[in-house]
């Protein structure tokens, strides 16, 4: 991802005022999940003292989440790549990143143990982190399907009127 990220930085991706402001509509509430993962995650901690996991552990997976949250709404409302991106690429490139993350979580599980001095491990975050690539995966596959049938349509109804 990083470095996609780059090329992009290099080219100097143009994203138009809806697709901003659409962003800009997901980042709010990535950002509003975000903090309440947090406070929920200190809430458990705190009144029932239940220590989950690490602290590290805990803020990554709600930082985790927050991002998939960010990722889906971005995807929903079209937010999420320009007219000139492959969207295709972009499936493949996140299912084999929620793999590679699998094959990690089942590597670290074998070799040090789902948990770590009682509490959740690394290895948790590998498995979240694939489950979320997933799901994101999932929607980049349902989104690109629906607009290809309803470019489909919309080049079905052209022909028709002509």
């Amino acid at each position: 991802f990083l470095i996609i990220f780059m090329k992009k930085k290099q080219r100097g991706v143009q994203f138009d005022e809806r697709q901003l402001k659409n962003r800009g509509d997901c980042f709010c509430i990535s950002f509003f999940v975000l903090i309440g993962c947090l406070f929920l995650d200190g809430m458990i901690r705190t009144i029932i003292e239940y220590d989950w996991s690490t602290y590290m552990n805990g803020i990554f997976t709600c930082v985790i989440i927050s991002i998939a949250v960010f990722v889906i709404l971005a995807i929903w409302k079209d937010a999420y790549t320009t007219t000139d991106d492959s969207k295709v690429r972009l499936i493949i490139i996140s299912f084999l990143l929620s793999i590679i993350n699998f094959v990690m979580s089942i590597i670290q599980i074998v070799q040090y143990g789902f948990l770590e001095n009682g509490k959740i491990g690394l290895s948790f975050l590998n498995i979240l982190t694939g489950g979320l690539l997933m799901i994101v995966c999932v929607n980049l596959f349902v989104k690109y399907r629906i607009d290809k049938r309803k470019d489909f349509e919309d080049e079905e109804l052209k022909t028709e009127i002509c």
